[in-house]
């Protein structure tokens, strides 16, 4: 959940887990929001297009690739967060909802951040070589009832 104006990179986005959660925090929101359903899916694309006049194009696409720690057994999730190669400190703001006592088992495997953003962890890849044609046209069919500016 998070405001539309505000919630750039990340900031002020909340996820939520169940009924109770957004009781709780919509009660709390005294400006406008955003409540969107999680899709678990183990990918995220970004497709940036143009449209312009009566063209549309697609100038780009990035994958999104989550920060996740594996398990080994024996060392805790805070330990396996603070060996991870592209921890920093600002994690601590997206990784507290997580039992750091917690030790995975071998090869188990812990998302860390379900925002895609890189000020949450993730790493962006350049996938534009996966437009295709086909692609193109059914996303421009869905986004034809979409306004905005032209």
């Amino acid at each position: 959940m998070g405001n539309p104006e505000i919630s750039e990179c990340g900031k002020a986005i909340k996820f939520l887990r169940d009924a109770h959660d957004v009781d709780h925090l919509v009660s709390a929101i005294s400006a406008s929001y955003l409540v969107q359903t999680y899709v678990d899916l183990p990918v995220e694309y970004g497709v940036f297009y143009v449209r312009h006049a009566d063209t549309s194009r697609i100038v780009g696409i990035n994958g999104k690739s989550f920060p996740t720690i594996t398990g080994d057994g024996q060392r805790t999730v805070q330990a396996l967060i603070e060996a991870h190669d592209r921890y920093t400190f600002h994690w601590n703001n997206f990784v507290h909802g997580f039992d750091m006592q917690r030790v995975l088992n071998d090869g188990e495997r812990l998302r860390l951040s379900h925002i895609g953003s890189h000020t949450m962890g993730c790493v962006f890849t350049d996938e534009t070589p996966l437009a295709t044609p086909q692609m193109a046209k059914r996303l421009f069919s869905i986004l034809e009832s979409v306004g905005g500016a032209i």
